[in-house]
């Protein structure tokens, strides 16, 4: 299975916003958000342009499947229980591509790059993201899942994992 990961960039942020609004279409069911009058999704496409541009903190990756488009990740720092570490904001994989295992090589390439904790934010209401984290946390080695009780973002489950 041949995954790449490429950091956006200004000449790939068009791909980057317009698998956004995929992603927003995707999440519609629970997020309950309405299009624009020019039929897109609101976005911060400003602070999205400075992340990849450098001028905000955060990462945003496109990923690529056989050398075709099939989603991006989203990393910012956040605090959170009095730490400073860094999020997994979003995860999208197309679903064409899901069901092929792309979301936990993105785990592995990313996350346990070096033994740091790491804070997951799952929506409650997204039930396809909850059933990914509960199988992702017992299938990857993670060294501890600790659940924030109570969470510190209303409308989410938290987390902050530590890798091995």
């Amino acid at each position: 299975m041949a995954l790449s990961i490429k950091k956006v960039i200004t000449e790939n942020f068009a791909a980057f916003k317009m698998l956004w609004q995929f992603y927003e279409y995707d999440r519609s069911y629970y997020s309950k958000e309405d299009l624009e009058l020019d039929g897109t999704f609101d976005i911060d496409e400003e602070f999205f342009l400075d992340i990849a541009t450098g001028k905000e903190e955060g990462e945003a990756y496109l990923l690529y499947f056989n050398d075709m488009l099939c989603g991006f990740v989203f990393i910012e720092p956040t605090e959170i229980a009095g730490q400073e570490i860094p999020e997994l904001a979003d995860i999208f994989i197309l679903p064409k591509y899901r069901g092929k295992g792309l979301a936990y090589l993105v785990l592995k390439q990313l996350m346990f790059k070096s033994p740091m904790a790491w804070h997951i934010a799952i929506y409650k209401d997204d039930k396809k993201a909850r059933t990914f984290w509960q199988h992702a946390f017992k299938r990857l080695p993670f060294k501890s899942v600790d659940k924030i009780e109570p969470s510190e973002a209303e409308g989410f489950q938290e987390f902050i994992v530590e890798i091995r």
